[in-house]
């Protein structure tokens, strides 16, 4: 996404697997009261990789539901479920406590 470039001057060049955007002279900006937010005013670029592996998992990903979908089947299933060598060690840290509040 870009924003705020309309009064930059740059030079986009774009290949088969990269788009390189460069500007030479961007001017600096002063704070000053009263003023709109930097990441309102300010130039900027975002970029997302739509395919990608992160540990051990692929992704393909096009917008944020696909994202929560992705995040919840393989980053988050299972990890609610403590396994019995965990449960037996906790079980292990109270034995002999007897304090329910």
């Amino acid at each position: 996404m870009k924003k705020n470039l309309e009064s930059l001057e740059f030079d986009k060049k774009e290949t088969n697997n990269s788009i390189t955007y460069t500007a030479q002279t961007i001017p600096a900006m002063k704070r000053e009261g009263m003023s709109p937010s930097f990441e309102k005013i300010s130039p900027k670029l975002m970029a997302r990789i739509p395919n990608f592996h992160y540990k051990g998992f692929d992704a393909s990903i096009s917008n944020w539901k696909d994202m929560g979908s992705w995040v919840d089947n393989n980053l988050l299933s299972g990890r609610d479920e403590l396994s019995p060598q965990t449960i037996a060690k906790a079980k292990a840290l109270v034995l002999g406590v007897d304090d329910r509040s």
